[in-house]
């Protein structure tokens, strides 16, 4: 039990400026501690500091991961991620809905399968992209229903497995399309009609 303890050595274990723990030596027997003994259980402490600074980080990388991944996978937009060759090597579940294929039969093929323009955007794009500069361009697709889906698709160079990649994020911009339909049909009614009594 603690009243029993007559020697005691209590180290914090400090790690990027922040108390993470303390690291506690003791012993029953009076004036058992030396100098190089506290010596020895401060390092000890400086390495078992690091230790648990980095369990520390890891775990928050991997809640970081766990978050992206769920982001990744529940967007409403497509997401692609490519190499620079344009070879695909993620993928969400949208765009897998949209492509009528599963995951594991669209990791592999080219950006050009979705629609060849996307390979030859990336082709004549790939410098701006790797200095860091963003990209967007409209394409239609087919969707699982053979309905025509129009999406504005946003390219963009990241890292992704400590690797160049490239980030393929479409938006269906049907809504807005229709909107824009609606709004000229509109304008040419008004002007129509402006020019009938004239």
């Amino acid at each position: 039990s603690s009243e029993l303890v007559k020697s005691w050595i209590g180290v914090p274990l400090i790690a990027r400026n922040q108390v993470v723990g303390i690291l506690t030596v003791d012993s029953f027997e009076k004036k058992k501690y030396t100098q190089e003994n506290v010596d020895i259980v401060a390092a000890f402490a400086d390495q078992a500091a690091t230790a648990v600074a980095n369990a520390q980080t890891v775990t928050m990388l991997q809640n970081a991961e766990a978050s992206y991944s769920a982001l990744f996978e529940d967007s409403t937009d497509m997401i692609l991620i490519t190499d620079y060759e344009g070879d695909i090597l993620a993928v969400n579940r949208t765009a897998c809905q949209l492509m009528r294929r599963p995951k594991d039969a669209v990791i592999g093929l080219n950006i050009g399968f979705v629609t060849p323009k996307l390979k030859q955007f990336l082709d004549k794009n790939t410098s701006q992209f790797k200095a860091w500069r963003d990209a967007s361009l409209e394409i239609e697709i087919t969707d699982a229903y053979r309905q025509i889906v129009p999406l504005e698709v946003k390219v963009r160079h990241i890292q992704f497995g400590d690797k160049e990649r490239v980030e393929w994020v479409g938006r269906d911009i049907s809504a807005r399309r229709e909107m824009e339909r609606m709004r000229q049909d509109l304008v040419n009614m008004l002007v129509h009609d402006l020019r009938g009594p004239i």
